[in-house]
């Protein structure tokens, strides 16, 4: 997918708080989230599972491969249970790696991270 195409369904989430079902590259796996803020290569969104928020993640979008806006029912029923509305948007630097990781620092936020898989032949 086109990075123009990424990034404008990427704009259209954050404005309208909607969620997306996105294919990274070094996944399986799709992951529904939703976009909260973007700036330059970074986005922060909430994770999204079976209608229940499921903690933050921040990627580049560097590392999609395919997104696309959910619609219909899906988003009727995030605006319904007020998944999507009562989300609080947390103060995160998303000028690069290092600013997301000095703020987790500095405000004590608990951090997972996920990477691809690397075989020991690229270490």
């Amino acid at each position: 997918m086109k990075r123009e195409k990424i990034e404008k369904v990427l704009d259209k989430a954050v404005e309208k708080r909607g969620c997306v079902s996105c294919t990274m590259k070094h996944e399986d796996a799709y992951f529904n989230f939703i976009p909260l803020c973007r700036r330059d290569d970074f986005v922060l969104a909430a994770e999204d599972r079976d209608f229940m928020l499921d903690g933050y993640v921040v990627f580049t979008t560097d590392n999609i491969d395919r997104i696309d806006m959910k619609k219909g029912i899906y988003n009727y029923i995030m605006r319904r249970e007020r998944v999507s509305a009562d989300i609080k948007v947390p103060m995160i630097a998303l000028g690069s790696y290092r600013e997301v990781f000095d703020t987790f620092l500095k405000y004590g936020i608990p951090v997972s991270i996920y990477t691809k898989k690397v075989s020991l032949s690229e270490m």
